[in-house]
């Protein structure tokens, strides 16, 4: 007897919609109340719930950075560099950190890891086909833990 699981096609159904895939995706600040400018060390997105599948991996830009500080310091696997935006405290709101795939792709999840004491209260994952138009994939408040990861999952 031939047994098969999670069968898509030939008459099998998949259930809900099938998640969009996006170009662009991207982490933005949505609440911050140190005085310092936003940090991160690295920020990672996946094709799988639960951070699972093989990291997907593109070309890191930001809405601004620091000097020594550019965007692609947080996709280069070590959480001994990091980027940072240039403005400070409540202007951090807004600011975003964004990585753009070779292709679209379907993310489940995503991470993010703090750089303590610059790090924001409430943060946005969000994807994009454009890079103008955004959709919310899942909100997170933030920690103050140093070198600690903030999970989303698509909602």
């Amino acid at each position: 007897m031939l047994r098969v699981n999670n069968l898509v096609g030939f008459g099998a159904r998949r259930r809900g919609p099938l998640a969009p895939a996006y170009l662009h995706y991207r982490i933005r600040c949505l609440g911050f109340s140190a005085p310092y400018w936003w940090r991160v060390r690295e920020f990672e997105i996946y094709p799988e719930t639960g951070l699972g599948g093989t990291k997907l991996t593109g070309t890191a830009s930001a809405s601004t950075a620091r000097s020594g500080e550019q965007a692609s310091r947080a996709v280069d696997n070590s959480a001994a560099t990091y980027w940072g935006a240039t403005t400070t405290g409540g202007a951090n709101v807004g600011q975003w950190l964004r990585i753009t795939l070779p292709e679209a792709a379907i993310a489940m999840s995503a991470r993010f890891q703090v750089y303590a004491g610059h790090d924001a209260n409430l943060v946005a994952w969000e994807g994009s086909d454009d890079a103008v138009d955004w959709t919310v994939l899942d909100e997170q408040p933030g920690t103050s833990t140093d070198q600690a990861w903030v999970n989303f999952e698509r909602q």
